[in-house]
């Protein structure tokens, strides 16, 4: 008991060097508004269901990602720190899942190995430290991997409560992002009955029973979805799951794809270079049962890794990014290694000194190698990208637009955006927080194909403000003739205009 207490609070150490810092500094950026900005709406009307952003149904993304954000924005008061923190929580839950996973198959050593390697990897640090999806739909996926590997191999000791857990993690999965974590869960379940030789465990009935639970479940709730934008008339933003497969002049993404995918993962990849060859074989044969059940299971967690990056390639993903659920899979794999390599586990000398060479000499200055990095992205890498968040602009603007309304107007002023949406939406975020703060109600609703607005006639606009790009990137580069322009300005590689109708409104 006192070792996991050590391993558990060591685990935890790691975590908050990793995913802590300045975890709250800077404004939203990159597409964290596009998750934000349905949970403040959901706290504002009380509509869970449906997401919206800015008065617009908004159906690209399930609803789960919100609803876990919208809980934390009401615990902290705070919606940056608030959905942030609960990222930073899931990549917490996937390290202790790894290490607990690892524990089960490979040992105590193996448990803290796995734990810190996955809080550890560099490519999960940016979903784990910012307000996006990723880093619960990462969490879930793995847990729900890792929990076909226990029915597959039947290590479950209450098969029942495993099914039953495998669908409330799939359910969850998918309410947070769809089907983009299942290829990280199919491919675990082909690395099992692929390493066994087995091909009839793709048939465990308790891992497709617990899948087509969550899925059940996720279906429920998009039909409660759908069948409350029938019933409101509302014509949702939407994105398919196409929108992120093949086109043909990603072919050369296509190729690298694989290769990008492990590079990736390291350091936990490395491992996947050592269950192979006669020497491991010869290593766990010389050791009996228990190394040769622990290297199978090695094998499988390697050959899952694969098969899911391939069931993405197939799909058409070409974006290694896309691959993360896989990735967060690899942890115990790396746990394996390390008990093996470093706490007299079962490899030959010569094994151990490649295992040492390509760990830059051993787990602790390995360790304090990547604790460093993760130092420079918190605090360089991550810093510089926040400083181009949208958030100083929308303030700016507002500030513009209240000394040219004044703060006691004839009603609320109305703001039609698109591009400016599409783009940046915490610079309206602030920019309505703002101009509450100055007394002027300010309405921003999106308006798609807002550019077509320039070619019709402005009366039916003279009391709607326009919010657009015009910086080339956009389709909002038209004839805004009629349209005067109150404040301009610079985000990022975008420039946002705030214009308000030449003709006076309505009497």
């Amino acid at each position: 008991m006192r070792t996991r207490v050590i391993h558990l609070g060591l685990i935890v150490l790691v975590w908050a060097v990793v995913a802590l810092p300045r975890l709250g500094s800077g404004g939203l950026t990159k597409s964290e508004g596009h998750r934000v900005v349905p949970a403040v709406e959901m706290l504002a009307t009380g509509e869970w269901l449906v997401p919206h952003m800015f008065g617009q149904a908004y159906l690209r993304k399930p609803p789960g990602g919100p609803w876990v954000f919208a809980g934390m924005i009401e615990l902290t008061e705070d919606r940056v720190l608030g959905p942030r923190l609960a990222s930073a929580g899931a990549f917490l839950l996937l390290g202790l899942g790894s290490w607990w996973f690892a524990r089960r198959w490979f040992g105590n050593a193996a448990g803290l190995a796995a734990g810190v390697a996955t809080l550890l990897s560099p490519m999960l640090w940016n979903p784990a430290r910012s307000a996006e999806l990723e880093s619960l739909n990462n969490l879930f996926a793995a847990l729900a991997a890792w929990t076909v590997v226990e029915l597959a191999t039947r290590r479950a000791c209450r098969p029942t409560l495993a099914t039953l857990a495998l669908g409330g993690l799939v359910a969850a999965c998918m309410l947070v992002k769809g089907p983009a974590g299942l290829p990280a869960v199919l491919g675990l379940l082909i690395g099992v009955a692929w390493a066994g030789r087995d091909w009839k465990m793709l048939l465990t009935w308790r891992a497709w029973l617990g899948t087509l639970i969550g899925a059940a479940v996720f279906a429920s709730v998009w039909m409660a979805i759908e069948s409350r934008v029938r019933a409101w008339g509302l014509e949702p933003v939407r994105q398919t799951p196409g929108a992120f497969l093949f086109e043909p002049e990603r072919l050369l993404d296509l190729a690298a794809f694989v290769p990008m995918v492990f590079l990736g993962a390291l350091p936990c990849s490395i491992a996947c270079l050592f269950p192979w060859g006669r020497d491991a074989k010869a290593e766990a044969d010389e050791h009996g049962g228990a190394a040769q059940r622990r290297l199978t299971m090695a094998r499988a967690l390697t050959l899952g890794a694969l098969a899911g990056t391939l069931l993405l390639l197939v799909s058409g993903v070409s974006n290694p990014r896309y691959a993360q659920p896989v990735v967060a899979t690899m942890g115990p794999l790396m746990g394996w290694l390390a008990a093996n390599v470093w706490i007299g586990g079962t490899f030959r000398a010569h094994r151990v000194k490649i295992a040492r060479w390509m760990t830059l000499g051993g787990p602790v200055g390995l360790a304090g190698l990547l604790i460093g990095a993760s130092a420079v992205f918190a605090h360089v890498i991550q810093a510089g990208y926040r400083a181009t968040s949208g958030e100083p602009a929308g303030r700016a603007a507002a500030r513009a637009v209240a000394d040219r309304v004044g703060t006691d107007p004839a009603g609320p002023v109305r703001f039609l955006a698109d591009g400016v949406i599409e783009a940046r939406p915490e610079t309206l975020l602030a920019f309505r927080e703002e101009a509450a703060r100055l007394g002027l109600d300010a309405r921003v609703r999106w308006r798609p194909g807002l550019a077509k607005i320039a070619q019709v006639d402005i009366g039916d606009f003279r009391n709607d403000w326009l919010v657009v790009r015009h910086d080339g990137l956009g389709d909002e580069t038209g004839p805004f003739d009629q349209w005067e322009i109150i404040h301009s300005q610079g985000v990022h590689k975008f420039v946002f205009e705030w214009r308000r109708p030449l003709i006076g409104p309505e009497p």
